[in-house]
């Protein structure tokens, strides 16, 4: 899907929004409700930045610790439906999440132990923190 189709769905959406939210319908809430899982659906793939660029989800991503895939995660923090995601996750992970007691020979070596030892995070990125790693070209 090129960049101005991207746009033309984003700004149909919006549209369609608008005008139930204005409609006097006795199913408006249950259309709302379609647009909005719509919406989220498409959130996963496609995004739109704070300055309105299209961005697209990266599938291609690798963990430079483990060689393991990497989720790019900003579509769902992007997700107006998703507020846990957009409040308690990091723009992209490393899908390698056994820790070093239960996988010790290929668990993620850029991870970390919460601060009681109880959990086990892998490698994780926030764009904020400018450590992405330069071969994802980002």
């Amino acid at each position: 899907m090129d960049k101005a189709t991207k746009h033309l769905v984003k700004d149909s959406l919006f549209e369609l929004e608008t005008e139930i939210g204005l409609s006097t319908a006795e199913n408006k809430d249950y259309l709302l409700n379609i647009v909005n899982k719509v919406k989220s659906s498409i959130s996963s793939l496609i995004f739109f930045s704070d300055d309105g660029a299209v961005v697209e989800t990266r599938t291609d991503l690798v963990c430079p610790f483990c060689n393991e895939t990497v989720y790019d995660n900003r579509a769902r923090k992007n997700d107006p439906n998703d507020s846990y995601y957009k409040t308690r996750k990091p723009d992209f992970s490393c899908s390698n999440i056994e820790s070093p007691d239960e996988a010790p020979d290929s668990y993620c070596k850029g991870g970390k132990w919460n601060s009681d030892n109880s959990v086990y995070w892998s490698a994780s990125w926030w764009l904020t923190t400018g450590n992405l790693p330069k071969e994802w070209n980002i």
